[in-house]
Formats: structure tokens, C-alpha cells, sequence
């Protein structure tokens, strides 16, 4: 028995310690590595590995939450499930069914689960849920993302800077950005607004190294 342990102790992976493997599974989780005759798997404990996949799901969580604002979470999901409920019930003749995108969806569904072969595990009422959730949420996420794209065009106004005295539209867009943007930040999370922020203008390389070499001139 001593010997078998001894002989564990020393075996190395590449140019690491059995011990050391070890230890980098409890921070990075299952770790797969190739030796000589075969391979070596370390799995940490089931509370390491349930811990990681809380972390995972709250990290999601938070990008969904990022992705739905100024929308609120539950809202979004009432929505959806509000959406899937009016078209799983609606007729077969409906709007709902019959129109150009749910024919475009439909048919991109049939493709895709004749070519994987699932057409027996998915009931024509399962694909009408899950086509209809996907849809929905996207044209909520879309609408988000206008929401966006919106505050950013409004923030490239920069006639306030110049203005003693607030103009006709300095005022008019100081009353939209109260609206949409201030007004939305109350349950804003840290990165919420992280897309509506128009990007700095980065100087060209030439422009910056003429400030260079004019600010070390003796």
C-alpha cells in the first residue's frame, strides 16, 4: 500500500505534480489531462461542482437581466409565456399561424429536425411552444436593443457643452434624456447601460505621436 502511494505521489502530468492538479481542479473544475498510456480526469467534490453551476446560473442570470433592461425580467417572461399561450391556443387559420414569419420559422424548424431525425420526439404542439418563445424573445430583445441605439444617438448631442444659456433644443433634450434614460436607472444593474455609451473617438496614431513628441521638446 505504501508503495502504490508513494508511486501515486510522484506520477506528473506534463510539468505537474499529481498535488498540483489537484489543487487547479478545485478552482478551474473538471480537469482532463493526457500521460503516458492514457488519460487522467480529476473530478472535484459534488459541493465544488454544485457551487460552480449556482455561479454559472446567477452569471447567466445577470446577462439576461443586462440584455432585458429597461424591460424588467419578470415582465419579459410574463410576456412570453402570455405570447406562447395566445398562439398555442389560437386556430390553425389565424394570423398567429399563417403569416410570412411563422411560414419562414416553421419551415427552418422542419429542416432542422428532419436533418437530426427528431421529428418523433417533437409533438407538433412542442414546436409551437418553443418556436413561439424564441420569437417572442427576440422581439423583445430587439426592442431593447432600439432602446439603445436610441440613447446613444441621444447622447452624441453635445450642444449643451458650448451654451451659456440653454437653447430651445438643448431643453428639448434634456426633457428626452430625463425620459428615457435618467428615469430608467433606478433598478439598473452595473453594466445596464454599458451598450447605450457611444464610443470615444481614439486619435490616430500619427496625430498621437506628434502630441508625443511635441510634449518632450526640451
Amino acid at each position: 500500500m505504501a508503495e502504490a502511494r508513494a508511486a501515486v505521489n510522484t506520477l506528473r502530468v506534463g510539468t505537474l505534480s499529481l498535488e498540483q492538479v489537484s489543487s487547479a481542479a478545485k478552482f478551474r473544475g473538471i480537469q482532463v489531462h493526457g500521460i503516458d498510456g492514457g488519460l487522467l480526469v480529476v473530478i472535484p467534490s459534488w459541493k465544488f461542482l454544485l457551487r460552480q453551476l449556482v455561479t454559472r446560473m446567477r452569471y447567466v442570470w445577470q446577462h439576461f437581466q443586462t440584455l432585458c433592461w429597461p424591460a424588467p425580467v419578470w415582465g419579459v417572461l410574463g410576456t412570453i409565456m402570455m405570447f406562447m399561450m395566445i398562439v398555442q391556443y389560437s386556430e390553425n387559420d389565424s394570423w398567429y399561424k399563417t403569416n410570412q414569419v411563422a411560414h419562414f420559422l416553421w419551415t427552418m424548424d422542419e429542416n432542422l429536425i428532419g436533418f437530426l431525425s427528431l421529428s418523433d420526439f417533437f409533438p407538433r404542439n412542442l414546436r409551437i411552444l418553443y418556436i413561439s418563445c424564441y420569437t417572442a424573445l427576440g422581439c423583445v430583445l430587439f426592442l431593447s436593443l432600439l432602446n439603445r441605439l436610441f440613447i446613444r444617438l441621444l447622447l452624441q448631442y453635445r450642444g449643451w457643452m458650448y451654451e451659456r444659456k440653454p437653447s430651445l433644443a438643448t431643453a428639448v433634450w434634456g426633457g428626452i434624456m430625463r425620459t428615457f434614460f435618467l428615469g430608467q436607472g433606478k433598478n439598473a444593474l452595473m453594466y445596464s447601460f454599458q451598450n447605450a455609451m457611444p464610443r470615444l473617438a481614439v486619435p490616430s496614431l500619427k496625430e498621437t505621436m506628434a502630441k508625443y513628441l511635441r510634449s518632450v521638446e526640451p
